[in-house]
C-alpha cells in the first residue's frame, strides 16, 4: 500500500506521529486492527501517543475467533418473541471484530465486518482524522470496535465517530451513549442495501451532523451533512477526487490515496 499522506502533510506531523505511522506500516493486518484499538484507548485516556525509535512492537495476545455461523446460532437459539437490547447483546454475543452485531430499528442484524478485510483503509482514514482532530485541539475520535447506543432499538457498530468536547460525557469505555457529530461507516459489500439505508435514515433522524459512507468494493466515498433535519449531499468521489468534512474543518481525503489501485 502506498503512503497515503499528501506531499505537504509532513509539515504538519511531529516526529512521534511519523514514527507511529511508520511502525504501523510494518504490521500485518491482524496486528494493525489491534493497534488501532490501542490508539483508541490512548485517545480515550487523553494520553500522548509517543513512539520512540527502535521501540519493540507490543506483544499481541492470541484470542478465540468466532465464525459468522456461531454468532447466528446464538440468535437462533433464542425464543421467537425474544426482545434484544444492549444489555442482552453484551450478555449473549462474544466480542468479534470480524462480525457486526447490530440492532436496526429493533431488528437483529449479523453480518461480516468490512473492517476485517480492509484494516489499511480504516487506518488511513483514521490516522488523517486523528491529525485533524488534534490540530483543532477539540473533540474525540473513537475507532472500531465500538458500540453506538442511540436508543434501545438502535445499537450500531460504526467504523469511526467524532464527538465534540461537550459530548465527552456520552463516552463510557468502548461505548457511545448518544449522538456523535460525525459518523464514518465502512460499508461491507455483504451488508443488505435495505439495512444500510435504514441505518442512514436513523442517523438522520437522530441528528448526526455529518455522515460518511465508504465503499471499498466501489472505491467510493460519499459525505452528507444535516440541514433542517435532512441529510443533504455535500461531496462524493469515486476512484479519484477529494472529499472533505464540514465539521472537522481541516480534514479532507484524496480518494486515490485511500484506495490502493496498484
Amino acid at each position: 500500500m502506498k503512503n497515503i499522506l499528501p506531499d505537504t502533510s509532513r509539515n504538519h506531523m511531529d516526529i512521534n506521529s511519523e514514527l507511529l505511522w511508520n511502525t504501523i506500516q510494518t504490521l500485518d493486518n491482524e496486528e494493525k486492527a489491534q493497534v488501532w484499538q490501542y490508539i483508541k484507548t490512548i485517545q480515550a485516556q487523553k494520553l500522548p501517543a509517543i513512539v520512540e525509535k527502535n521501540t519493540p512492537l507490543p506483544a499481541f495476545k492470541a484470542r478465540m475467533i468466532h465464525t459468522l455461523e456461531q454468532m447466528k446460532a446464538i440468535a437462533e437459539a433464542q425464543p421467537m418473541d425474544f426482545e434484544w437490547n444492549y444489555e442482552k447483546l453484551q450478555k449473549y454475543f462474544p466480542t468479534e471484530p470480524r462480525i457486526k452485531v447490530e440492532l436496526i430499528d429493533g431488528q437483529l442484524c449479523i453480518y461480516p465486518n468490512e473492517l476485517a478485510s480492509e484494516p489499511e483503509i480504516v487506518g488511513n482514514i483514521g490516522f488523517l482524522m486523528l491529525q485533524a482532530s488534534e490540530n483543532n485541539r477539540k473533540g474525540d475520535l473513537l475507532f472500531a470496535p465500538m458500540d453506538l447506543v442511540l436508543d434501545d432499538r438502535n445499537i450500531f457498530q460504526p467504523t469511526i465517530c467524532f464527538l465534540s468536547p461537550s459530548q465527552r460525557n456520552k463516552i463510557e469505555g468502548n461505548t457511545i451513549y448518544g449522538v456523535p457529530e460525525v459518523v464514518v461507516e465502512i460499508v461491507s459489500s455483504t451488508e443488505a442495501v435495505q439495512e444500510r439505508e435504514m441505518k442512514r435514515d436513523i442517523y438522520e433522524s437522530f441528528g448526526v451532523r455529518e455522515y460518511w459512507e465508504v465503499r471499498p468494493d466501489k472505491k467510493r466515498i460519499e459525505v452528507e451533512v444535516l440541514q433542517e433535519g435532512e441529510f443533504i449531499p455535500s461531496c462524493k468521489a469515486r476512484r479519484k477526487g477529494k472529499v472533505y468534512s464540514t465539521v472537522l474543518k481541516t480534514f479532507s481525503l484524496s480518494v486515490e490515496d485511500i484506495f490502493d489501485r496498484d
